[in-house]
């Protein structure tokens, strides 16, 4: 589902906009296969429901005060969002292989069998105020300062509970390799039988708030008429607390983890245009990353068998990036682009899930001393109108970019396996290519797009285990959309038209994980309340834009 941002409105106007999104998987799995630690093979059967829905309400409005010749802007928004998820009935059933009989029979062990609920609500409440007075600088240029605060609050539960099936020694060790529905009939479940137990862990349930308060102060200052700056600095505050709890034991003190802290952003772009088809952008700015509740809670995630399982880290901090980047474009003809970048970030504790060894291995969440990240990327796009003014609406686009990053483990560099390697989840290159056509006079656009990205870590090794790679995935897509009649719109999608595999690789060998997220196909219905009828083939082509978007 794909969410568009909401128009842009013009002074004097309020408005509102609802946004509601539901998304229902229906996931039946069986895994096979050798597994290590019990030096034998098992099959796990899982069938899966999960609910997630997004409401979203937002209030918005622009005013325009008169106070002089050029007026001041007043612009607020409040919203509120409430997501949920759901997982009212996951059931997993774990064989194990009986080598004297030659068959898979029901495993005996306590966590094998049984059934998971899962239940999870955020609440979110977003304010923010901003104010642009314009001062004239000559006759033709307006510095534009702007002021402005937000205020962030979010609250989430999560209620969670685990039922396992025990056999009490009264079902026939021959029955043991029966389907699920079988097993656990309403005739085996008795006292002598299969008994349904808690066994609700107690790091299961969390709840999490955080509130963030953030002011700013920028100015756009345009300093000739080939060069202008803009400069600002955001001051945020932000307070994080996670309170993990056993469900069933009132009086045990809750595990808290607490995370406050207030950050100075300054953020400054410097932009040249030397002559009318070029433009160069400097770019500086500070800012922040922060864990999500469920890194800083302890709670356990249970993979299917044979996958590691997940927990958080209460002592997680929060990152912060320094970037800074340099970009030329050249705008050879309309709709075209060819441009040439180069960035640097460097990280200040960055956030990397690693694997703990002890009696299970398990991954949790570990802040590094420090990362760095240095790349370039090129860009290009060409209208094909140059081959014949009957294609004028097909293009061809693509970019790459080469990212070199390397990791500072500071103290850590101890437990872990490699302190010579890229930050966790950083690709070498990502490549992105694409044919298109774009017709706005009937209303048609398509593209064929394809993507790929390098071998990034997924899972940091420590103690000699090797750490793990996600190996290059190549994605082929089509998408088609069409205006339709009365403010409708259809959009037609086919993703991963190569059906390739999504692999894991421990070390240089080894490969672990190998799964096909498959070929999935989808449409798309949407209607603009305030559309209005289309004249087929009567249409009027969309504007141009100039190299800072704005339509000409």
């Amino acid at each position: 589902v794909r969410v568009e941002h909401p128009p842009r409105l013009t002074a004097g106007e309020t408005a509102t906009f609802t946004v509601v999104l539901r998304n229902t998987d229906n996931n039946a799995r069986v895994y096979q296969g050798y597994y290590e630690e019990d030096d034998n093979d098992l099959k796990v059967q899982r069938i899966q429901w999960i609910e997630r829905q997004l409401l979203s309400q937002q209030f918005r409005g622009t005013h325009d005060f008169a106070t002089g010749p050029r007026p001041v802007n007043l612009q607020w928004r409040y919203a509120f969002s409430r997501a949920t998820r759901k997982e009212p009935d996951r059931r997993s059933v774990r064989y194990d292989y009986n080598q004297r009989e030659e068959r898979f029979d029901l495993s005996s062990r306590a966590d094998s069998n049984g059934i998971f609920f899962n239940d999870l609500k955020d609440d979110a409440h977003d304010a923010a105020l901003d104010l642009t007075v314009p001062i004239k600088l000559a006759e033709d240029r307006d510095v534009k300062l702007k002021v402005g605060g937000l205020m962030f609050v979010k609250d989430r539960i999560v209620d969670t509970r685990r039922f396992g099936f025990q056999n009490r020694g009264g079902i026939d060790l021959n029955e043991l390799q029966n389907i699920p529905e079988a097993l656990f009939s309403t005739e085996a479940i008795r006292p002598d039988g299969f008994q349904l137990v808690e066994v609700t862990q107690t790091t299961d349930n969390y709840s999490g708030s955080q509130l963030i308060g953030a002011g700013y102060a920028m100015a756009e200052i345009p300093i000739l008429p080939w060069l202008d700056a803009m400069a600002g600095v955001r001051v945020e505050h932000s307070s994080q607390k996670v309170e993990t709890f056993e469900l069933f034991n009132p009086n045990q003190v809750p595990v808290v983890s607490e995370l406050t802290t207030t950050d100075v952003l300054p953020a400054a772009t410097l932009n040249i245009r030397p002559i009318e088809e070029v433009g160069i952008r400097l770019g500086y700015g500070r800012t922040v990353s922060r864990p999500e509740f469920r890194e800083l809670s302890p709670a356990y995630f249970s993979g299917v068998v044979g996958g590691r399982p997940q927990f958080g880290n209460p002592d997680l901090g929060r990152a912060t990036i320094e970037n800074v980047d340099l970009r030329v474009e050249w705008f050879p003809d309309r709709g075209d682009v060819i441009s040439a970048s180069g960035f640097f970030k460097q990280f200040a504790n960055p956030i990397e899930q690693v694997v703990i060894i002890g009696a299970d291995e398990a991954l949790t969440f570990q802040n590094a001393k420090a990362a760095r990240n240095f790349g370039v990327e090129v860009e290009a796009r060409k209208n094909l109108s140059f081959i014949a003014e009957s294609v004028r609406d097909l293009f061809v686009a693509a970019n790459a970019s080469f990212i070199f990053s390397r990791i500072d483990l500071g103290e850590n560099g101890g437990v872990q396996t490699n302190d010579v390697r890229a930050l966790q989840g950083q690709s070498p290159w990502v490549v992105n290519a694409q044919i298109g056509y774009d017709n706005p006079d009937l209303g048609i656009n398509a593209a064929i797009l394809y993507n790929a990205t390098g071998p990034r870590i997924a899972e940091v090794g420590s103690f000699g285990l090797p750490d793990s790679y996600v190996l290059p995935f190549h994605q082929l897509d089509i998408v088609v959309g069409a205006d339709l009649p009365r403010g409708f719109n259809l959009r037609l999608t086919a993703r991963n038209l190569l059906d390739s595999a999504e692999t894991l690789r421990i070390g240089d060998t080894d490969i672990v994980e190998s799964r096909k997220p498959g070929v999935s196909f989808g449409a798309r219905l949407e209607w603009n309340l305030a559309g209005k009828d289309r004249t087929w083939g009567k249409g009027k082509r969309k504007a141009g834009k100039d190299r800072d978007g704005a339509e000409q």
